[in-house]
């Protein structure tokens, strides 16, 4: 047994026997005020415990590491579809149409039976006049035939491209075999095409 536990045996039986003495000289009011007395110091002779707090140790957490935030992914630059424009082809320019030799062309006396159409025709120029009292000035070839014969055929170039031929188209083709071409046409039963420049006749 500790002394604590000692000291207080030892202080109760002496609490006790003061109480039995007490008892047995007093009245009844004596003996409840002895027992109050005895109580009291018997509960004033315990020891006081001290109760001493034990403090847990909380487990400190570490705090949570911060995650930087996502760098978004780079966005690739939209791309432009460049449609390539369409070249339309070059339109060639015009070209007159081709004289050819004799061969190729009709004769001053078929001309007729081509009318409307576009031909090279070739013969001998019989008579050359420059009409220039008349209408327009125009400038007669007639190959095959003079100017009273139907069944000539007549190139005719007016005044305002007789300018184009120098020498003057009377003296550069009379007596001379051309080939003119052109849109074949008919004044008066007479087969004929008009030209304007030296590039639609030429000399055999």
């Amino acid at each position: 047994m500790s002394r604590t536990g000692g000291t207080v045996g030892r202080r109760l039986v002496i609490v006790t026997w003061v109480v039995v003495l007490l008892a047995a000289g007093c009245g009844q009011a004596g003996q409840q005020r002895a027992i109050e007395t005895a109580v009291a110091g018997t509960l004033t002779a315990r020891p006081a415990v001290t109760l001493t707090a034990i403090a847990v140790a909380q487990p400190t957490l570490a705090p949570r590491p911060t995650l930087p935030a996502a760098t978004p992914a780079p966005t690739a630059p939209a791309r432009r579809l460049t449609v390539p424009a369409t070249v339309p082809p070059a339109t060639p320019a015009p070209t007159a149409p081709s004289i050819g030799t004799q061969a190729d062309c009709l004769r001053w006396d078929e001309a007729r039976a081509y009318e409307g159409q576009t031909r090279c025709v070739c013969g001998l120029v019989v008579q050359a006049t420059y009409a220039a009292q008349s209408n327009g000035t125009p400038t007669f070839l007639n190959l095959g035939g003079r100017v009273t014969d139907n069944a000539r055929f007549t190139v005719v170039i007016w005044g305002e491209h007789r300018p184009n031929f120098d020498p003057p188209p009377e003296q550069a083709y009379r007596g001379k075999t051309v080939c003119v071409i052109g849109r074949i046409r008919l004044y008066r039963g007479v087969a004929e095409i008009h030209i304007q420049s030296p590039a639609e006749i030429s000399v055999e």
